[in-house]
């Protein structure tokens, strides 16, 4: 039974790389939103750590199913939904752990879209 399972094993680099950017680019966009306590960091680190590694997966399952001419503004559809989905879950996150944080949702929306844009210009790279 095991021998019908096929994994590929690509995605975890990707994944560690996809989170160890996230999290710094995030780090930053708190720094410049005037975030200044370590553990305000820790938290900024711990939800993406919760968020993109599932928003990275489900992106690359997704993707693995579609093909064709229609496909590059489904994938476009379904990142903007998954990016919808993390920004939600982390503002949520924000505003339950750090009571004092300012805007919470703006601060998800702000860090997210940095992430993100960032990101694709780092794909365009390579």
């Amino acid at each position: 039974m095991l021998e019908n399972i096929c994994i590929d094993t690509w995605i975890f680099p990707v994944m560690g790389i996809s989170l160890t950017l996230t999290i710094a680019i995030e780090c930053l966009t708190a720094l410049l939103w005037g975030i200044r306590k370590p553990l305000s960091f820790l938290l900024t680190a711990a939800v993406n750590l919760l968020t993109n590694p599932a928003v990275v997966a489900a992106y690359y399952l997704i993707g693995s199913g579609i093909s064709g001419e229609k496909s590059s503004w489904f994938m476009t559809a379904a990142a903007m939904m998954l990016e919808v989905a993390a920004i939600c879950a982390e503002a949520v996150c924000y505003k339950w752990a750090d009571q004092k944080m300012r805007h919470p949702w703006l601060f998800s929306l702000t860090a997210n879209m940095a992430s993100y844009w960032i990101g694709i210009g780092i794909q365009r790279l390579f």
